[in-house]
């Protein structure tokens, strides 16, 4: 990139560089986008067309974006600066996921991931750039708060949620543990959601539990629908079954 700045330092300041890679390899295809502060800098740029350029001549060329292709083509970029990060503190904000990523470069946005206004422990960071987003996966496993963070490159969501294989399980009592509930399901549990008050960080009596599939999750739910669990009678319930409406705590 720094090389391709100098190469149009005459032309004038170079804002952006978009490279031109195999969608499925990530290859380089020796091409390149470059956007100047100015159209008359963009001119001067031209002139460097048939140039030299690491012991190759250069073809330099206004872009010309394609009618269909052009919105489509932004798309896989901004898929690819978005990181994915889980295993948050539940007190985890804006501010301190912005410092613990500063070191990664400029971040554009921010999303929490909630559930029937429950915050799910989980969200999507956007940066400005790829690599941006590629360092930010690096810091998977670092310490962020009390936790651990988990980072990968955000995939677009699958049309069938962990909600098809995901139960929602009231009436517990406010000394419930997350290791308790776990033990209490046995095989087949992937995650625990302990719903908490997220001023007072005091356990609300309900949890959203998801199993590794819609099988597991099924046969749980038969079997624990009508148990005890500390004493009292606990609703366990399907959530792809209450077709996305509030359950009773």
């Amino acid at each position: 990139e720094d090389e391709l700045k100098d190469f149009f330092g005459d032309s004038g300041k170079v804002t952006d560089i978009k490279w031109l890679e195999d969608r499925n390899t990530g290859t380089f295809k020796g091409t390149a986008f470059v956007q100047f502060t100015t159209t008359a800098e963009g001119k001067k740029a031209i002139k460097h067309h048939g140039g030299m350029l690491k012991g190759r001549r250069i073809s330099v060329e206004y872009s010309r974006p394609l009618k269909d292709s052009a919105e489509a083509s932004k798309k896989p970029e901004r898929v690819r600066t978005r990181v994915f990060i889980s295993n948050l503190d539940y007190e985890i904000d804006d501010q301190k996921v912005r410092e613990f990523f500063s070191d990664c470069g400029e971040i554009r946005d921010i999303r929490w991931s909630e559930r029937n206004g429950e915050f799910q422990c989980k969200g999507v960071i956007e940066f400005m750039s790829v690599d941006g987003a590629q360092k930010a996966v690096q810091k998977s496993g670092q310490m962020l708060m009390s936790k651990p963070i988990q980072a990968a490159i955000s995939t677009p969501p699958k049309r069938q949620s962990s909600e098809q294989h995901t139960m929602f399980v009231g009436n517990l009592d406010f000394e419930t543990t997350e290791g308790e509930i776990r033990d209490f399901f046995g095989e087949g549990v992937k995650e625990i959601r302990m719903v908490k008050d997220r001023v007072t960080n005091r356990f609300k009596g309900y949890a959203f539990v998801e199993c590794v599939d819609q099988e597991a999750c099924t046969r749980l739910v038969k079997e624990k629908s009508e148990a005890r669990f500390r004493g009292r009678p606990i609703r366990v319930r399907a959530t792809f079954e209450n077709g996305g409406k509030k359950y009773k705590r």
